[in-house]
């Protein structure tokens, strides 16, 4: 084998830096970002700081796998979300504060498997609870049900609010 032919395999082999980084600090692998402070594996994101795996992050810290999101904290498997605060597989949603498996939810905090809510606190399936039952049947529910159970229920109730949204139009 040539030399060329070696450095050619040992090329295809070996992860390359990002094609783009502009003033960013300690952030192997992020392509097209700027600005980024111990980050990983991002690509068209700026002033991010500790985030991890994600795509078009903004002004976010300490959020991995979320994709177009903008002033996020402690967030994770997020897509579209803006000035979300400790809020874990949600689309859609802008200033909730600790929820989970959300979708257009708004200023909204401990929520759980919830779609469409504005101004809501302590809600689980879209319905309200206490501050001390919302804790119990969250944690049986987690206990209960896989990641993957717990997006199909979402699903669910994405649908039953497009049901119920569309009669009253």
């Amino acid at each position: 084998m040539s030399y060329i032919e070696k450095m050619e395999e040992l090329r295809l082999k070996v992860p390359r830096p990002g094609l783009t980084a502009i003033r960013c600090e300690n952030s192997p692998y992020v392509s097209y970002s700027g600005n980024c402070k111990n980050c990983y594996l991002l690509s068209g994101s700026e002033y991010d700081e500790d985030c991890y795996y994600g795509f078009w992050l903004y002004d976010s810290k300490d959020c991995v796998d979320c994709d177009y999101c903008q002033k996020c904290e402690l967030c994770a498997g997020c897509v579209d979300c803006i000035e979300c605060y400790n809020t874990n597989f949600a689309q859609d949603c802008t200033g909730s504060t600790d929820c989970e498996y959300c979708y257009d939810c708004g200023s909204c905090s401990n929520c759980f498997l919830c779609a469409n809510l504005r101004r809501q606190q302590y809600m689980i399936q879209n319905k309200k609870y206490s501050k001390e039952e919302y804790e119990k049947k969250v944690a049986k529910l987690k206990a209960q049900h896989s990641g993957e159970d717990l997006f199909v229920m979402l699903e669910e109730i994405k649908k039953d609010r497009f049901r119920i949204c569309n009669y009253t139009l």
